[in-house]
């Protein structure tokens, strides 16, 4: 892993199938350097993030389209009350 860490460090980044926890344990255990596994993770997480960003994008100009852009029946707010209490019991625990 010393001799190809960072391109297997960028090639697992890549991969959704390693969770990243386990993956950076794995890299601290290895003698990769730190700037080129800062930089490939960084490269590597590009697409992925990219690609969440679109789909975000698309599926909210879905909800636009159908539920019509601009009405305020008040249930935003109940989502944005419900994912806030949420936010809290799982981090308070």
């Amino acid at each position: 892993i010393e001799e190809e860490g960072a391109r297997i460090v960028f090639l697992l980044r890549l991969s959704p199938l390693v969770p990243f926890a386990i993956s950076n344990y794995l890299y601290g255990l290895t003698r990769v350097p730190f700037g080129s596994y800062v930089a490939v993770s960084w490269a590597g997480m590009l697409p992925g993030t990219f690609a969440y960003v679109y789909l975000g994008g698309g599926a909210r100009a879905t909800i636009d389209a159908v539920g019509g852009a601009g009405t305020d029946d008040g249930s935003k707010l109940v989502l944005y009350g419900v994912g806030a209490v949420a936010t809290l019991l799982a981090t308070s625990q």
